[in-house]
């Protein structure tokens, strides 16, 4: 798979030029050319002329780099255009790393107004996350998940890995993410603290 295929609409990007990093998010793909909008405008003056960088971003599970070259597009001097000029390349590859966290999560599934059931997270990762619930979750759907995090409720959908009873009424559950733009977000935030 070309990871570069993840470099949609709404992902967050960092481009590295020299001892300069500039976060950006994508506005709008056109085959090998991106328009992204640096999420720090003074920064952005670093590519008033072509220059070549380094573009990375994350694909979960992995954090992958590419050769690109940056210019500040003329008629809205806030954009830039970044021209795809290598391979990306993967930056790790362990699978993505847990951070110990205990958020409340509620999880609901099934037709309106459907069921849900309140736990409490183990940990999160950009893959997934482990929670403690006080029953089983139903396998083989897509569930609807909560997060409460720090900085704001996260929305994502998941399905169940595994899940097994440690004692009665207290079920563990490993949870996969599933492909969503908020789980996107979500996975590109986990990734940000796990560095």
């Amino acid at each position: 798979m070309d990871y570069s295929t993840a470099l949609i609409k709404g992902t967050q990007v960092m481009l590295h030029h020299g001892a300069h990093t500039l976060r950006a998010e994508i506005e709008n793909r056109l085959f090998d050319y991106l328009f992204v909008r640096p999420l720090d405008e003074a920064a952005a003056a670093l590519f008033a002329q072509e220059t070549l960088a380094e573009m990375e971003w994350t694909a979960p599970p992995l954090r992958w780099v590419q050769s690109v070259k940056v210019q500040r597009q003329t008629h809205d001097p806030a954009l830039l255009v970044i021209q795809l000029v290598g391979m990306p390349r993967p930056i790790e590859r362990r699978r993505a790393r847990r951070l110990p966290v205990s958020w409340r999560v509620q999880v609901r599934w099934g037709r309106w107004p459907g069921q849900s059931v309140q736990g409490i997270t183990q940990d999160v990762s950009a893959t997934g996350t482990r929670c403690q619930f006080p029953r089983a979750l139903p396998e083989g759907t897509a569930l609807s998940l909560f997060l409460q995090g720090p900085e704001r409720t996260w929305h994502c959908l998941a399905t169940v890995l595994r899940q097994s009873e440690a004692e009665p009424g207290r079920w563990v559950t490993i949870l996969l993410w599933e492909d969503t733009p908020e789980t996107r977000q979500f996975q590109n935030w986990i990734h940000q603290q796990a560095e």
